[in-house]
């Protein structure tokens, strides 16, 4: 296997071709063995005068392309100025026609001149020539007639307008309602009656503190009071509302205040004796049965996740 050794720097290769990519280089290797020159080194490797033939070669190569380059760039100045030429004469073309067809385009009710049709469309919509309509000098009558005239156009194109987007989007309105959301405990409960606490109460005591809660977080008419929601339900996380941003709390101990305070509420409005079941469940509740507690808290927890998703917080 021959090996091809460069005496300049030291590199060495067996591949010819690299050897001779190496040698040729657009910028010469360092001389770190021996400061001597690339042609020695190529003629040693590719035979004598092989150096001064390669670079005799490249450069008649290179004059020839320099010369088709000026030719070619010799020919695209050519058409550079004949397009250029066309062009002005075209322009002047053009503008000898504007002035020979040139058409005064007036308004007919102010008398102002317009460049183009569709400035005129312009000036008459945006009822622009009113202004000069009262400037102008005519009878008292006619004056009258014209202004009633203009402003019956502007009417009827108001109504087409009107009429044209009503059938677009239909009669249907929205309306923008900022609500500022009450801290968790401190909702408001104006709208919660003592004839509706009672009514909860005669419907059946198990289901009262929940319905209740429901009507205290979760009215569609009373929506500052939506400060609660469960993220995840398999999670015991809860998130109220503390009056400045959301934070997470245990949701156990949370549901256990919201039943705690509407306990509060609806043994205010009971009066002790006058419904049996009521007492049976008062009696439970107050003792901490777990199995009465657990079914509330259950039956809450429920509560929240099913109205929590029709009335986004």
């Amino acid at each position: 296997m021959v090996i091809y050794n460069c005496d300049r720097c030291g590199y060495s290769c067996t591949n010819k071709s690299y050897m001779k990519k190496h040698l040729l280089r657009k910028i010469p290797c360092a001389a770190i063995l021996n400061n001597i020159d690339i042609s020695v080194i190529y003629d040693k490797i590719y035979g004598d005068n092989s150096y001064n033939n390669l670079t005799t070669k490249a450069k008649s190569v290179s004059v020839n392309c320099n010369s088709n380059n000026s030719v070619k760039y010799a020919q695209n100045t050519l058409k550079y100025a004949q397009n250029t030429l066309k062009i002005r004469s075209n322009t002047l073309k053009y503008a000898q026609i504007r002035s020979d067809t040139n058409i005064d385009i007036k308004c007919g009710i102010c008398g102002k001149n317009f460049k183009k049709q569709r400035y005129l469309v312009q000036h008459t919509r945006r009822n622009n020539c009113n202004i000069n309509i009262e400037k102008t000098t005519f009878s008292g009558d006619t004056q009258k007639d014209i202004i009633i005239a203009s402003q019956q156009v502007i009417i009827n194109e108001l109504k087409t307008q009107i009429d044209t987007l009503l059938k677009e989007k239909g009669n249907t309105y929205s309306y923008t309602q900022n609500i500022i959301v009450q801290p968790f405990g401190k909702e408001k409960i104006e709208h919660i009656k003592d004839s509706y606490v009672k009514s909860l109460i005669n419907k059946g005591p198990m289901n009262c503190i929940t319905n209740l809660l429901k009507a205290i977080h979760f009215d569609g008419g009373h929506k500052e009071n939506l400060n609660v929601k469960i993220p995840n339900k398999k999670m015991q996380l809860a998130q109220i509302f503390n009056g400045t941003n959301w934070e997470y709390k245990d949701k156990k101990q949370t549901i256990e205040n919201m039943t705690n305070k509407a306990y509060g509420i609806i043994n205010k409005h009971y009066e002790t004796g006058t419904n049996t079941y009521m007492d049976t469940f008062k009696d439970s509740y107050e003792k901490d049965n777990k199995e009465v507690v657990k079914k509330i808290c259950k039956d809450t927890e429920i509560m929240i996740l099913n109205n929590q998703v029709n009335e986004p917080i």
